[in-house]
């Protein structure tokens, strides 16, 4: 819906579980497409760092496994260490790529005049961080150039969220955002500005939220949670705190944790990993980002505990999340269309859908299932 895709130009990467996909060169055929008089909005989505990795190909890199710095939540051992280093060669792909393609707009004169906006989509695919709403989840790297407009060498401390993406690009365009479709709003003035730290006051904190990252569980149900995150703390309400994580990337370190779950100096990890979590979880900046010290029923921050939930809650009744208003079941009854993992499809997609079917109250409105494919449509 965003377009043609160029992806036509091929090359041979790094490992085998790299894309083939010459990201630089396809930037550089969409360039020479491109009417010179018209602006353009190009998206650099690369596969890299996602996994699968080619195991042990950071080390034949000549990676070294005394540079990792292992998360306090994964045991630290070669294993660990080498699938990190394996994640490192992923990313530098995905910089060289970039770094190419911004050589190509200074070729072409377009460098200064053109928006580059840099971040990731999630933290790092290992437990306790993809697919949570822990720091390393969901702080994500966010960099911006754009020439003269956005004076360069700073580093900034609002918060900010993906949901603001959108509101900014079309600020920087002229084009008033509508309210009523977008919770986000613009902070073109934190990229215009020529101060560091905190630019704008009312940016002090930022709310994530998870319902199902894929197709993990057979009954096709999500681990529910929201969080607010400020400069002193991060709160997590956990909604259905009895299921427990499920959808963790595959990876030598899920696999390490799992086979020496039994042994005792594992199960803390395991237990950190892929344990059932509290209703309520708070965890202190000051402790670090791996947040491994849940300090929610601890006196001292009893009063944290309780403005910070106050202040989420008031945030998500206000934008009609379902969850705060008594209807989080409905989350449980939208189909997936995605490409299910072969061990969650325990039954057929109508035995699913009649799973599906009995989440909904009595007395609430019901979604009829369509025999002819896996789609649910709801009755008025």
């Amino acid at each position: 819906p965003a377009g043609p895709a160029f992806n036509q130009i091929t090359c041979t990467p790094k490992t085998s579980k790299m894309s083939r996909n010459d990201y630089a060169a396809n930037f550089g055929d969409f360039l020479a497409q491109k009417p010179d008089d018209r602006p353009f909005c190009f998206w650099y989505g690369a596969k890299e760092p996602h996994r699968p990795y080619e195991k042990g190909s950071g080390l034949r890199a000549g990676k070294k496994l005394e540079d990792v710095d292992v998360p306090a939540y994964l045991p630290d051992c070669d294993e660990v260490r080498s699938d990190f280093l394996d994640y490192a060669l992923e990313v530098e792909r995905y910089d060289e790529d970039l770094g190419k393609m911004v050589d190509l707009l200074k070729e072409r004169g377009e460098l200064e005049n053109t928006i580059i906006l840099v971040t990731g989509d999630n933290g790092f695919p290992f437990p306790r961080a993809k697919a949570t709403v822990y720091q390393n989840g969901c702080h994500v790297p966010l960099a911006v150039r754009w020439g003269t407009n956005c004076p360069k060498g700073r580093t900034v401390t609002d918060f900010v969220s993906f949901a603001d993406v959108a509101p900014t690009l079309l600020d920087i365009a002229g084009i008033e955002p509508a309210p009523h479709e977008m919770a986000g709003r613009s902070f073109l003035d934190v990229i215009v500005s020529d101060q560091s730290g905190r630019v704008d006051p009312t940016r002090d904190m930022v709310i994530t939220g998870r319902e199902r990252h894929g197709y993990s569980r057979p009954d096709n149900v999500g681990n529910p949670m929201r969080s607010i995150v400020t400069d002193d703390y991060l709160y997590i309400h956990n909604f259905t705190p009895e299921r427990g994580p499920a959808d963790v990337d595959g990876s030598p370190t899920k696999a390490w944790i799992e086979d020496n779950r039994d042994s005792v100096e594992m199960k803390p990890y395991y237990d950190l990993c892929f344990g059932k979590r509290p209703e309520n979880e708070l965890y202190a900046a000051s402790d670090g980002p791996d947040c491994i010290r849940n300090v929610a029923d601890s006196p001292e921050h009893a009063d944290a505990l309780a403005g910070l939930r106050d202040r989420l809650h008031g945030c998500l009744a206000a934008q009609g999340d379902p969850r705060l208003h008594g209807r989080g079941w409905v989350f449980d009854c939208y189909p997936y269309f995605g490409r299910a993992h072969p061990a969650s499809r325990d039954f057929p997609d109508i035995e699913l859908q009649a799973y599906q079917l009995r989440h909904v109250p009595d007395g609430e409105q019901k979604p009829t299932a369509n025999t002819s494919d896996t789609s649910i449509r709801w009755q008025k």
